[in-house]
């Protein structure tokens, strides 16, 4: 009896194993037979044309950077995030889902609806255009028609959230380039004067304070400083109208290696947000009143930056 149970497990397990390595390999089969972006790497991918019903924006790889092109405007893109939305779509694999043109329509498929990416690389080859379609029915894939190729496929990757034709989306939101660990020195500087941080070691010298805040506030501020964040881009204003010849304040970071970085804070762009001009950046950025007047009233006693303002 016992031999007879063993026998009997046995079989029951062999025939599991054998369950899951065949829809193992039908699931192979079915979502790994085509590589739609086979050619393109992050390294050799050098644009990606984006159009969305009329709408349209380009990003442009130049000397190790991205940037995002737009009415002929050009301005810094955020790289490390575009390689990382590449790093996802390029690995897209996929099967056929219909070879008959009358249901490309179902699929939402259609060449005319302007919904695509065009990708170039490095040596002036192009790939595609990667129509776009409907979502799968798991939201995680996407129906493509490549070029004009006569079959639709559905890939795994759901290509929709990165079909985006606004800058904002692809431009670098962080306000300084140096990370918070490489920060050696900041220097606040206003109509009052200037108050210096250095960083020597794990502590924070100050000068310029009447009295000096606790270690822990200054590591915060420190931190607060290193990720300050862009809540918009003031591409429609005038330099010239932005308060930077009477500033509101200033901040120079420099880093261990010695690069440095100055964000000029001008006056209000409106009630939420001031202006601010990066050493590093050619375009101008809104940040919120709140983290501005928060950094100023670490460096100033109440009242002072008031009548500084």
């Amino acid at each position: 009896m016992k031999r007879v149970l063993i026998s009997a497990g046995i079989i029951i397990l062999l025939l599991i194993l054998t369950i899951i390595a065949i829809t193992s390999s039908k699931r192979k089969f079915r979502y790994n037979p085509y590589e739609p972006f086979k050619g393109l790497t992050l390294d050799n991918v050098k644009s990606v044309l984006i159009v969305r019903e009329g709408d349209s924006l380009r990003l442009l790889r130049e000397d190790g950077r991205w940037w995002v092109i737009k009415d002929n405007k050009k301005f810094l893109a955020d790289s490390a995030m575009i390689k990382k939305r590449l790093k996802n779509i390029l690995v897209a694999r996929g099967s056929v889902a219909s070879r008959n043109p009358q249901k490309f329509e179902v699929f939402g498929i259609d060449t005319t609806n302007q919904k695509y990416f065009l990708f170039e690389d490095n040596k002036g080859k192009k790939y595609g255009p990667y129509y776009l379609g409907k979502t799968g029915q798991d939201f995680m894939s996407q129906y493509v028609r490549v070029d004009n190729m006569k079959e639709i496929l559905l890939i795994d990757v759901h290509l929709g959230p990165y079909l985006i034709t606004e800058t904002a989306s692809w431009r670098v939101r962080r306000v300084f380039g140096i990370s918070e660990e490489k920060i050696v020195q900041i220097i606040f500087e206003d109509s009052l004067g200037k108050v210096i941080l250095t960083r020597n070691d794990t502590i924070w010298d100050v000068v310029g304070l009447d009295s000096v805040p606790p270690q822990k506030n200054i590591n915060n501020m420190v931190h607060t400083i290193s990720s300050l964040y862009v809540s918009a881009f003031g591409d429609t204003l005038e330099s010239s109208k932005c308060g930077f010849d009477k500033p509101y304040f200033s901040l120079t970071i420099t880093a261990l290696d010695g690069k440095k970085e100055i964000a000029t804070v001008g006056k209000l762009a409106d009630k939420y947000r001031y202006c601010v001009r990066v050493s590093s950046r050619d375009e101008l950025l809104l940040i919120g009143k709140g983290v501005i007047d928060r950094v100023c009233n670490f460096f100033r006693k109440k009242g002072q930056d008031e009548e500084n303002r």
